[in-house]
């Protein structure tokens, strides 16, 4: 896997490109990557020597994250920290299940070298990923630790609806955010949740 010289923001994705419940991440990530600074490619089970990229600041990981262990997998595509070697300087912002956990965590750390790791502690949701994308389309790449932050959150106080998510992905041509608001309070998170009642387009048919 060759990655560009000068990227600052690498999206690593661990999913098969055709996964419908993906479809909003790749869109999204794909118009991202149009910064001169991002660039957006698909694992592909080859180790990835970064230790020497000093300007890279952000590697990005979507994809099913391991419930157990540090690591993503989806049937033959799978990801685990000895397989990336990053800089010191370079930050992991881990988008999948579980990958927050400090145990967890701490593998990622010492593995890769990173300088550190944001992720969720417990399940996480692609419609809120996707929305994670959205919000850095809408303002700024600068702003990545604070959306990151925001979609920790989000994923905290939406997972005991998650069971709910599931149905409302079936439904189609629906506007994710309108029907989300039937299940539960959303003022808490509306600042993360916003983008998405303009974007909402890139929230359905999600299953």
């Amino acid at each position: 896997m060759s990655i560009p010289y000068g990227t600052r923001y690498l999206i690593l994705s661990c999913f098969n490109k055709n996964d419908k419940q993906f479809k909003g991440i790749k869109e999204t990530a794909e118009k991202l990557a149009k910064a001169k600074s991002v660039y957006f490619t698909y694992w592909n089970n080859k180790k990835l020597l970064l230790n020497r990229r000093r300007v890279l600041k952000y590697v990005i990981v979507t994809g099913h994250g391991d419930s157990n262990n540090a690591g993503f997998s989806y049937k033959n595509i799978i990801l685990k920290p000895d397989d990336i070697k990053l800089n010191t300087n370079t930050k992991l912002i881990l988008l999948g299940c579980f990958q927050g956990e400090k145990r967890i965590k701490e593998e990622w750390i010492n593995k890769t070298g990173a300088k550190s790791v944001l992720g969720a502690t417990g399940e996480s949701e692609s419609a809120l990923t996707t929305l994670f994308f959205l919000n850095l389309l809408n303002s700024s790449l600068s702003n990545i630790e604070n959306w990151t932050n925001k979609w920790i959150k989000a994923n905290d106080y939406l997972r005991p609806h998650f069971i709910n998510f599931r149905k409302i992905y079936k439904l189609k041509n629906t506007n994710f955010i309108k029907l989300v608001q039937t299940v539960t309070n959303l003022k808490p998170i509306e600042a993360f949740l916003k983008v998405g009642e303009k974007y909402y387009n890139y929230l359905m048919n999600l299953w």
